[in-house]
């Protein structure tokens, strides 16, 4: 039962982590498109 919990949690966090990634990387694209746009 103690796995499961853990289990859970580490999969909470590393879609966590991915959605930070995907973010981050949007903002990167449109940090660039607004430097090449000017």
């Amino acid at each position: 039962m103690e796995e499961l919990q853990i289990y859970k949690k580490t999969i909470i966090h590393s879609k966590f982590v991915m959605y930070l990634l995907h973010i981050s990387k949007i903002l990167c694209i449109f940090v660039v498109f607004n430097k090449t746009r000017k």
